[in-house]
This record gives structure tokens, sequence and C-alpha cells, in this order.
């Protein structure tokens, strides 16, 4: 919240919740298309059955408490976990993620600033409780596509970037190879070239805090060009930091969401290298494909701080104007004497 020193008419941005969650919705689809694509039409089986899984349970719990049935969000947030997920992952573990993170969307819709992204805190919960499914990847090859329906496959494993980043070693992919999306990792999470494009798509529409996506990334790449770990290069092993653990996807999709993200630019800015700097600090401790999401998961719990820090670093009137203690007795002051809205008291 900003405060606007501007008079009236003002124009509506055209920019809308539903608007904002459609966006959000249309930008997961080519991630899901690059699935399809390296790993067979399970990938397909199990997004649809995540998000189907997420708007039912969304829509079940809204008409409890007698309400419309749920939006775009849901199906976004529940395909956004299926995406977080291997291929070779049980069909019900994307379902149960997916419905778990569209209930805990709805019950962090009624505090007044959400304190997690429903899917950082359900990836972080599903690596935590199920280690074998979620970090054990598919080797990326035409001979290794998993079957649609079923229990988990028998397929041969592969060596993500993250594991062989630990042991120091140099990954084996290509240029080509991280571009597109073929190496060993979470269903949509690998290709940067199409999460690059669907981040420009994103920051287009506004449906993201571009700065927190642009201060998480540009960490990452900053202190992967300093400290190689895997003896390749300062070139390769930025790409290498950034494409380890599904980084880029998170940054975009997850970091940068404008309900968990502060509010402020320069917040927002702060923001995302806490995230960036955490992840780094928590791989350089032996972390590896958790560290992400427990990163991102502990930055926004700073959000409400760095917006009250940015606040407080202006001059003039509009510290006062933010001071939560002030407000809420301005609030209560106007209530008693029976006046509505929220206006600013003049002073004395």
């Amino acid at each position: 919240m900003t405060k606007i020193g501007k008079t009236a008419p003002f124009l509506h941005s055209g920019d809308t919740v539903r608007s904002i969650e459609g966006d959000m919705l249309i930008a997961l689809l080519p991630p899901v298309v690059i699935a399809v694509m390296k790993s067979g039409f399970r990938s397909l089986f199990l997004c649809a059955l995540s998000a189907a899984a997420a708007w039912v349970a969304a829509s079940a719990l809204l008409f409890l408490f007698k309400r419309k049935l749920a939006g775009p969000a849901a199906a976004g947030v529940g395909l956004l976990v299926a995406l977080l997920c291997p291929v070779s992952a049980p069909w019900w573990l994307p379902a149960l993620g997916g419905t778990a993170a569209a209930l805990l969307q709805i019950l962090f819709g009624l505090l007044p600033r959400p304190p997690f992204h429903p899917a950082a805190l359900i990836w972080l919960l599903l690596g935590v409780f199920f280690p074998s499914y979620m970090h054990s990847f598919p080797a990326v090859s035409a001979d290794n596509i998993p079957p649609v329906f079923g229990g988990p496959p028998a397929l041969e494993q592969g060596v993500s970037i993250a594991h062989l980043l630990q042991l120091q070693v140099r990954p084996p992919h290509g240029l080509s190879q991280l571009l597109v999306g073929n190496i060993p990792g979470a269903m949509g999470t690998t290709s940067l070239l199409l999460i690059a494009a669907c981040a420009v798509y994103l920051i287009y529409r506004r449906a993201i805090a571009w700065q927190a996506a642009a201060g998480m990334t540009g960490i990452c790449a900053l202190l992967g060009l300093l400290v190689d770990r895997g003896d390749a290069g300062p070139g390769w092993s930025m790409l290498f930091e950034l494409s380890a653990a599904g980084f880029l996807f998170a940054a975009v999709y997850v970091a940068a969401a404008p309900g968990v993200s502060p509010r402020l630019p320069f917040a927002r800015l702060l923001y995302g290298v806490l995230c960036g700097a955490l992840t780094m600090i928590f791989r350089y401790l032996g972390m590896e494909n958790s560290c992400v999401p427990a990163a991102i998961l502990l930055a926004q719990l700073a959000s409400p701080p760095l917006d009250r820090l940015v606040l407080y670093m202006r001059q003039g009137e509009q510290r006062d104007f933010y001071r939560p203690q002030k407000w809420l007795l301005v609030r209560y002051l106007q209530k008693k004497q029976g006046r509505k809205g929220g206006s600013k008291p003049r002073k004395r």
C-alpha cells in the first residue's frame, strides 16, 4: 500500500484478482507442454489430476462457508505443485499436495496478509515427508518414458544438477539441454528459456513482483560467477546454479507472487536478494533440493518488516501514516464517533 499524492479522478488499470490469477494459470501451461514433450503424457495426467483435486477441494470448502465456487487460483496452485514433482511420483502425491495447497490458500486468504506461499510450504513438506519420491528424478531418454497410469514406474534414475554440484562435479549437460530442459528434474522446472519467456509475459501482465524475481535471480547469478562449485568456469557455474533444484522456476512462480512478496518496489528487491542469498547459503551448507522452498519461506517471514524498513527510510508524514499503532487508534476513534471510512486525520 502506497500513499497517492495525486488528485482525482483516477483511471482503473484493469487488473483484478481474477485476471492476475488467470494470467498465472496461463503462464503455467507452457511448462506443462515441455513436461509432456520430455516425459510423456503421464506428466499431463499428474498435472490435470492435481489441478482438478485442488479445485474440487477448494470449491467444497467454500461451499461449506456458503461462498461461490473456487476460481482459477485453486487450479493454478494445484498445477504449480504438480510441476514441482518428478514424473516418477505416484499419482496420489501431486493430488495430495495440490489439495493441501488449495486449502491453505483459502485459509491464508482469511488473514490480513498471507504469511507463506501455499505451494512453497507444500513443496517443502513433501520433500521432508516423501524424499524418496520428491528427490528421485528419471533420466531424460526416449526409452525412459513412464506409463500414463498406475503406481510409481520403474525407470532409470538420473542425477540432478544439485546433487552433482554438491559433490563438486561438473554436470555433463550442454547449453541446449539447459535452455530446453532436457535434464533430470521436476516436471516443469528445467527449461531456462521457457521460464524466462513466461516471466516476460507475467511481467508484461503485471501478475508478479518482477523486482523480487530479479533480485533473487541476480544474487544467485552473481554468487554463481564468484563461487564455482563444479569447476566448470564462471559462466557455466552461473547457469548450473540457476538450473539446480528448480531455482529459476521458483523465483518466477513462487517467490515473486504478489500476495506474499512485499508491497513496495525497493522492499521487493531486498526480499528477492534475501531469497537468493539464503538459497545459496543453504547450498553451501549442504542442502540440495529443499534449499529453495526453505529459503523462500524464511524470506517471506521478512516481507512485512522489509516494508516497514523501507517506509521508515522515507521522510515526512508517510512514516507516521503507515505506523500501525497510530492507524488503528485513528480507526478506533472514528468508529467511536460514528464516522465512516478510513481517511487520514488532519494535522493540527
